[in-house]
């Protein structure tokens, strides 16, 4: 990973890294990893979906400060309550919060596009798509940005125009998401770290990456 840190330090500005390498390392490594990557003024991002109560969510949020990480990626199923709380005591600890509104793979809609009715105190019926009620959940409890995969060009248009939070995008390329297909100032950021891993040369793959975005 350090080799791969340094090579691409010129053309990126954050980490992340998702739960499944988080587990084999300790929290001395991992801080370690983090504090490597900071010396090239990169961010680091903890991509593990945190969905749970607020007891848990602390304790995690916790041990994540711990490790010098400067965000978490959230999953805001848990509801708008749950997720101020949590949101609330990530910024108390000077981490920002990423929550997930809609993922990358094509089948993702079996999900995140299921058809929801939601209801108001006043007991009025709203039928919406389950990322639009992640939306809204994301919106009001004061995230710092917002995850929509770049394989649901519609999706994006619709939440970029809807708000103006940060979009966090993946799925380029590896799940077939196309940057000449969409329309780049819909969206802030570019998750490509797979793709430039296993690409032939990450450095040269980079700079046309960057071309093709400036």
């Amino acid at each position: 990973m350090k080799d791969i840190v340094q090579k691409l330090s010129f053309g990126i500005c954050a980490v992340k890294i998702n739960f499944h390498l988080l587990i084999p390392f300790s929290l001395c490594e991992t801080k370690g990893i983090n504090n490597y990557i900071h010396s090239f003024g990169i961010q680091t991002i903890a991509d593990i979906k945190l969905n749970d109560i607020f007891d848990t969510n602390r304790i995690v949020i916790d041990y994540l400060s711990k490790m010098d990480f400067d965000a978490v990626i959230v999953n805001p199923f848990i509801g708008v309550t749950e997720m101020k709380k949590l949101v609330d005591y990530t910024h108390s600890k000077n981490m920002g919060v990423i929550s997930l509104v809609h993922m990358s793979p094509l089948t993702a809609n079996e999900g995140f596009g299921l058809s929801v009715i939601k209801e108001s105190a006043a007991q009025q019926r709203k039928e919406m798509k389950m990322y639009e009620l992640l939306l809204e959940y994301s919106i009001n409890s004061n995230v710092d940005g917002i995850v929509l995969g770049a394989t649901h060009q519609d999706i994006i248009e619709r939440v970029s125009s809807a708000s103006n939070i940060p979009i966090y995008s993946p799925g380029f390329f590896v799940q077939g998401g196309k940057i000449q297909n969409l329309d780049l100032n819909m969206m802030d950021y570019y998750i490509i770290g797979r793709y430039l891993i296993n690409s032939h040369d990450p450095v040269l793959t980079l700079n046309e990456i960057l071309n093709k975005i400036n």
